[in-house]
């Protein structure tokens, strides 16, 4: 009876543990991707279009390389669509258009801010 106490107890704190991982890693990615989608915004309104363009590009090296792990978190057509719109906006800008980077870039945000609220410790995410 006693082992299996302890193996219960073991077990809730392994999946706890991970469950606060997963929380985490995904909030602090995403709120990664809002900070640097607000750096691109400011710097594209004070013209500063290279230093954009780094920013950029440093988000998508940053999204491929934590890729493999936030397929296992969130949502695989979330993850896409985040990954499209940073590739889009790094395009955007170097290439000059400035009205669809806008566009990417508030995409970008919206659905950072949608897998913060979708891995986010509420009931209605568990039901």
């Amino acid at each position: 009876m006693r082992t299996r106490l302890f193996i219960m107890i073991l077990s809730f704190l392994i999946c706890a543990g991970i469950c606060c991982f997963s929380n985490l890693y995904v909030c602090r990615t995403m709120k990664h991707v809002i900070i640097s989608a607000d750096e691109m915004e400011d710097n594209l309104q004070e013209n500063r279009i290279g230093k954009a363009s780094d920013t950029a590009e440093s988000l998508r090296r940053m999204i491929e390389q934590k890729e493999q792990l936030l397929e296992g978190l969130v949502p695989h057509e979330d993850l896409h669509d985040l990954s499209v719109q940073i590739a889009d906006t790094a395009l955007s800008i170097r290439i000059g258009d400035l009205d669809d980077c806008k566009k990417a870039l508030e995409l970008m945000k919206e659905n950072a801010e949608h897998l913060i609220k979708h891995e986010a410790f509420l009931l209605g995410n568990i039901f």
